[in-house]
Formats: structure tokens, C-alpha cells, sequence
């Protein structure tokens, strides 16, 4: 009787420890969280992934302290994290961005840039477009080293023809010569697309269409036409109409 009056007693005590001990884990938890409500951020943390840099980290901070208003000094609970993401993701350079607070007053960002694969130049102005065909503005101070499109890119503010542009830009990174050789694309004034390749040679392709076939006539240029002729006497050739070489000893293509 005695040792059964014991294990209850032991039995009584230990379930006492544990509601004294998980009553004070939620008071602990009560104060943790009244602490946090209370806290003030300290700090802002900008993390931007990847290896584009077209804005600095700098520049997301005074994208948020510009449009949002100053986050240090301001409670925690009271900062509209939604708010600060909407804000970065209309960026047209950001494709999505990220906020989250943590105990020690950090407020943290974790943005994530375009990744350019052409950029459109005319004069001082331009453009960045992305592999999915987003256009975004270049960067002030950072740059990215992608391939250069010059000549009337006004052209390219159709979305259906910077598809197409994209389409033809992926089959000739597959094309031996001209994904080592290409130095930049010009567009001319009726939409048609212009190669120029590192030694200054223009070629035009015109549109995506038969585009392999086209560059199997560029292919005959190398081999059978230019060696003919003087180093560099053409300037320019036309392979946009079937089964055609055109060559020029000037850059008049239209």
C-alpha cells in the first residue's frame, strides 16, 4: 500500500514539473514575442543572387527609403512587408524580391535581377531584354556584358518581333562560326536584321525565317566567294531571298 501511495505521489510530482514547466515556456514565449513587437529595426540587409549586378544594393535601399519611406527606427510589427516586396517587384530590372524581419532588428531583402541576353543601343538611350522578352532600362553604373543590337531599335518595342529576334539570337549560339564570331546586330528601318561579324563584314538575314538555309549561304560566301576577292574587298552581303548571295562593296543594304 505504502510503495503504491509512493509511485502516485512520484507520478503527482512529475506531472507538476511539467504544467510549472510548460506554463513557463509559454510565458517565456509571451515575453519573447512582446519583445519582438516592440523592437525596433536596426538595420536593413540587401542580398541580391547571382552574377548580374544592375543595381547595387545601395540601390535597392534608396528604391525602398525613396518609395516606402525609412524602415530603421521603425517597430518591427508596424513595417508592411508586402508593401516593400510590391514595391521592388514593380522594378522592371527585378523579376521578385523577398522581406522578412528577424529577433535582432533586421530587416532582410533578397532581390532577384533580370538577367539580360541583348541589349538594344541608340545613341545614349537603350535597352535590356531578357530571355523571355522583358524590356528593362540599362543600368546607370553597372553594366552587363551581353550582345549589342544598334540601328532602329524603336523596332524592337514589338513584343511578337523581340521573340522572333530571340528565337533567330538561340540558333545562331548553336551556329559554329557565328557564335564565336558575331560582334553585334544592327536593325534597319524595314525590320531587317543585319550580322556583323568581328571582322566588319555586314550580313543580311533579314528575318528568322529559313534561317538555316541562310546561314548555309553565308557558309559558301566564306568558302568560295570571299577567297576570290582581295581581303575585305566586300563589305556587305544579302542572303534574306532563297538560294541568293548578293554581295556588296558597301554597307547600302536597303
Amino acid at each position: 500500500m505504502k510503495e503504491k501511495t509512493r509511485n502516485i505521489l512520484r507520478y503527482s510530482l512529475f506531472a507538476a514539473f511539467i504544467a510549472v514547466f510548460i506554463a513557463g515556456m509559454a510565458v517565456l514565449l509571451h515575453i519573447s514575442r512582446s519583445h519582438s513587437h516592440e523592437l525596433d529595426c536596426n538595420s536593413v540587409e540587401v542580398f541580391l543572387p547571382g552574377d548580374e549586378r544592375l543595381l547595387s544594393e545601395q540601390d535597392v535601399l534608396s528604391i525602398i527609403d525613396n518609395q516606402y519611406g525609412l524602415c530603421i527606427g521603425t517597430r518591427l510589427d508596424e513595417l508592411d512587408l508586402a508593401r516593400i516586396e510590391s514595391i521592388l517587384r514593380a522594378q522592371s530590372v527585378l523579376r521578385a524580391a523577398e522581406a522578412w524581419t528577424t529577433e535582432d532588428g533586421v530587416l532582410h531583402i533578397t532581390a532577384w535581377q533580370r538577367e539580360p541576353v541583348a541589349r538594344f543601343v541608340k545613341g545614349d538611350s537603350g535597352f535590356y531584354v531578357d530571355r523571355k522578352g522583358w524590356i528593362f532600362p540599362l543600368s546607370g553604373q553597372l553594366d552587363s556584358t551581353v550582345v549589342t543590337v544598334d540601328g532602329a531599335v524603336h523596332k524592337a518595342a514589338d513584343t511578337d518581333y523581340i521573340l522572333g529576334f530571340l528565337d533567330m539570337k538561340k540558333t545562331l549560339e548553336r551556329d559554329r562560326y557565328w557564335s564565336s564570331h558575331l560582334d553585334h546586330y544592327t536593325i534597319l528601318e524595314n525590320g531587317d536584321i543585319a550580322l556583323n561579324d568581328e571582322r566588319g563584314l555586314m550580313v543580311l538575314i533579314g528575318s528568322g525565317e529559313r534561317l538555316e538555309a541562310k546561314l548555309e549561304l553565308i557558309q559558301e560566301y566564306y568558302r568560295t566567294i570571299e577567297p576570290s576577292r582581295s581581303e575585305y574587298y566586300y563589305k556587305s552581303i544579302n542572303v534574306k531571298y532563297k538560294n541568293q548571295i548578293i554581295c556588296r562593296t558597301d554597307t547600302q543594304l536597303q
